[in-house]
């Protein structure tokens, strides 16, 4: 196998291993978001049914639109930022859930986390 193609291979390799731990990313924000079902904050607000769904699709739109890319164009090392982004999502939305954080607070609060990783990264790839 020549030098090129082995090159092309570890390089396939790595964009593939980084699809996969940003799938894994993912499913950990996903879960999180479905353990939503119920939840009220002191005001009675809380997501209905479809909200749930809804905010993923939210995530999801918005991390294209801030970072520039759909999660399978992405090039790695912005897939492994945005891999990043979605476990300090899970855990955030923990903490939230935690402190009954009134639900329009804790939505708008997701937001403003993917808006400030994607500022941190446009800083970064741009230095």
């Amino acid at each position: 196998m020549s030098k090129k193609s082995t090159a092309l291979t570890v390089e396939h390799n790595r964009r593939e291993i980084a699809l996969s731990a940003e799938a894994v990313a993912q499913k950990a924000l996903t879960d999180r978001v479905s353990s939503l079902a119920g939840y009220q904050d002191e005001n009675g607000d809380g997501p209905k049914a479809e909200s749930l769904k809804g905010i993923m699709i939210s995530v999801a739109r918005r991390i294209t639109l801030r970072y520039g890319y759909k999660i399978k164009e992405m090039p790695e090392p912005m897939l492994r930022h945005v891999e990043q982004l979605k476990f300090d999502l899970d855990q955030l939305l923990a903490q939230l859930i935690q402190r009954r954080t009134p639900y329009r607070e804790l939505k708008d609060s997701l937001w403003e986390r993917v808006d400030r990783y994607a500022e941190e990264y446009q800083r970064r790839d741009a230095a």
